[in-house]
This record gives structure tokens, C-alpha cells and sequence, in this order.
């Protein structure tokens, strides 16, 4: 009888903290956090990777590979204990040999003992894409690195926490 009592006492408490909502959480813009791997500033959309006044330069095939978001990343520090991403994609993809999170999801990185240690990928749904990356963190402040979808282009990017900073 003790034992059933933990267990659904350990069940309810992992359970109610997966029961955050999405939206319930406070919101940033990436473009408001440091932004790496552009190498160019003048690009067709943010997280472009080639400059737009050469577009006329490359060839189609090229400059739409060029507008995939692959190396670009999104650097930021929380204190969370819920981190959350929503984004948009320009094209949402399929691939027959590549799962989704591959061609369009987001992988979140953690600075831990000076190395960089992969946390979590985001899974997309669709077009439009939102979900709580991680939960039951420590609260601790940390260092986090996003990759941005590799076959696809992110055109709208923002992070969630539940923290009030």
C-alpha cells in the first residue's frame, strides 16, 4: 500500500510539471539574443546565410539551399526550469531519408563544465511550431546554444521560460 502511494505520488508530481502549457510561459524574440553563424548581414529574411545583393549571382538550386537556416544558432542564458521555442518555417519540408527533427527541428545545446552538451531536440509540427523543449530543469542559470532547422528556413524564432527574467 506505501509503495502504490509513492508511485502515484511520483506519477502526479512528473505529470503536473509536463502539464505547462506552451503559452503560458513569457516569450523572447531571438532577435533579441545574440544570433551566430551569419556571415553576412544584408540576407533575405534574419537567418539568412547569403547576401541579398547577390542573389542574381547564384544559381535557384543554390541560393535556395543558401536561405536554410543549417549553422545558424541562437546563444542565451537562463535561470528556467522550463524552456520552450516556438518558430516558423518558410517551406516545411519531408524528406523521405530524413526524420522531421533533422530537416526542421530546433537541437538546444547546454554549457555545462565547459563543454557543450546536446539538452534536447524540438519536435516540429508543421508550418507553425511550438513545444516545450525541457522541464524540470534546476533553476540554475546556464548557457544555451539553438540550432536552427537544417533543411528548411526559420523565419520567426522566439524562446519560452517560465522564469521572470
Amino acid at each position: 500500500m506505501k509503495l502504490n502511494f509513492l508511485l502515484v505520488f511520483f506519477l502526479y508530481g512528473t505529470l503536473s510539471s509536463f502539464a505547462q502549457k506552451i503559452n503560458d510561459l513569457k516569450f523572447v524574440d531571438a532577435q533579441e539574443l545574440e544570433i551566430l553563424g551569419r556571415a553576412f548581414d544584408n540576407t533575405e529574411g534574419l537567418y539568412g546565410r547569403l547576401p541579398i545583393d547577390m542573389k542574381n549571382e547564384y544559381r535557384e538550386e543554390l541560393w535556395n539551399l543558401g536561405t536554410n537556416t543549417a549553422g545558424v544558432a541562437v546563444r542565451f542564458s537562463s535561470n528556467a526550469k522550463i524552456l520552450g521555442v516556438k518558430w516558423s518555417l518558410l517551406n516545411d519540408f519531408s524528406m523521405s531519408h530524413m526524420s522531421s527533427t533533422g530537416i526542421k527541428g530546433i537541437d538546444l545545446y547546454v554549457l555545462e563544465n565547459d563543454k557543450w552538451h546536446h539538452l534536447k531536440v524540438s519536435r516540429p509540427n508543421g508550418k507553425q511550431s511550438s513545444s516545450i523543449i525541457v522541464a524540470n530543469m534546476e533553476g540554475v542559470e546556464k548557457e544555451y546554444l539553438a540550432y536552427l532547422p537544417l533543411y528548411d528556413a526559420a523565419t520567426a524564432v522566439e524562446f519560452a521560460c517560465d522564469s521572470k527574467e
